[in-house]
């Protein structure tokens, strides 16, 4: 594991005088509560490299199938804090706890429109969530194949408490988060697609897996990990299910080779959203769009799936993010 990833600096979202020219800082915190079916996902990521204006995602998922959803961007992030229009992101102390703020009116995506991307009205939502502790260690994906420093990206879970209020009704939330902080290039050639995935299981073990997809549907670039519950082994991804079209409950499986044996896990998604984008730096004015739903108008695009699935590994299980990618054209 490479040592930069320990360096507690590091942990403290910037802007000013700390970025680090042509590499932009993406904040991330991707969760679900077991108990009451709920999901919670936000994004900022940095423009430029300025730190100071911010593109913003978010998305909260219902029992029903509802999900609210905000992407916009927003300028009020400032030394210490990461924010866009409707979400802050802290440190309160490094790879231990962090906490987010989001309050505003989300659109509401009705279960029946996940492939038309149709909202229909807006919901007030309120969600205050606090990482509480670290349960696995911090976790590098870049590897000898990955952006050099001093570019980063690192990847862990967290205990997470939370109260959400929607329209002013409040609930507490409980559960496991995947948080990612990352300063680098975002540069990815020939990007075909992609998936991002791990889980933490009742016994204490998680795993992980972050994978490009090769041109010809095989694994590319990638890094996996394996927590046995003391320490944390990085894994070769040998195999991995890619994204191939949008289905809601769809299989997955996962191989891992570690120094401790190989590890599989299978999977089920059980929530998420699909999106298309067309390049363009994400934006009109350059000849991009990132739509909500499934579009294939346009030969440019990718399918996008933000999802959660319920992993299984020697019998245990437990639900963590699912986050896959793939160009339309090798939609199937």
């Amino acid at each position: 594991m490479a040592t930069l990833v320990f360096d507690r600096s590091l942990e403290t979202p910037y802007i000013g005088a700390n970025v680090v020219p042509g590499h932009m800082e993406a904040c991330w915190v991707y969760g679900w509560d077991a108990q009451r079916r709920v999901g919670w996902y936000e994004y900022l990521a940095a423009t430029d490299d300025t730190g100071t204006t911010r593109r913003e995602s978010v998305y909260l998922f219902l029992p029903d199938g509802t999900v609210l959803t905000r992407r916009g961007i927003g300028t009020r992030s400032r030394v210490g804090i990461a924010a866009g229009d409707l979400v802050e992101m802290a440190c309160d102390e490094p790879f231990a706890r962090w906490h987010t703020e989001l309050h505003g009116d989300l659109d509401v995506l009705p279960p029946d429109a996940w492939t038309s991307g149709v909202t229909s009205g807006t919901t007030r939502v309120d969600l205050d969530l606090a990482l509480t502790s670290a349960l696995t260690p911090p976790w590098s994906t870049e590897g000898p194949d990955g952006d050099p420093p001093p570019a980063f990206r690192y990847h862990q879970l967290h205990a997470t408490a939370a109260t959400l209020r929607l329209d002013g009704d409040a609930q507490a939330l409980t559960g496991t988060s995947f948080r990612s902080h990352s300063v680098r290039r975002r540069e990815v050639p020939d990007f075909t697609g992609h998936v991002i995935g791990n889980v933490r299981l009742p016994s204490g073990r998680a795993a992980g897996v972050l994978a490009y997809r090769a041109a010809d549907g095989a694994v590319g670039r990638s890094r996996g990990f394996y927590y046995d519950g003391k320490a944390l082994h990085d894994a070769e991804v040998q195999d991995f299910t890619f994204l191939t079209g949008a289905r809601r409950d769809d299989r997955v499986h996962l191989t891992l080779g570690t120094d401790v044996g190989d590890v599989s896990l299978t999977a089920k998604t059980v929530a998420g959203v699909f999106t298309t984008v067309v390049p363009g730096e994400r934006g009109a004015a350059h000849g991009g769009y990132d739509r909500l739903g499934v579009h294939d108008d346009d030969g440019r695009g990718l399918l996008f799936s933000f999802a959660f699935a319920e992993w299984e590994l020697d019998g245990e299980r437990a639900v963590g993010p699912c986050e896959r990618s793939v160009a339309l054209q090798a939609v199937r």
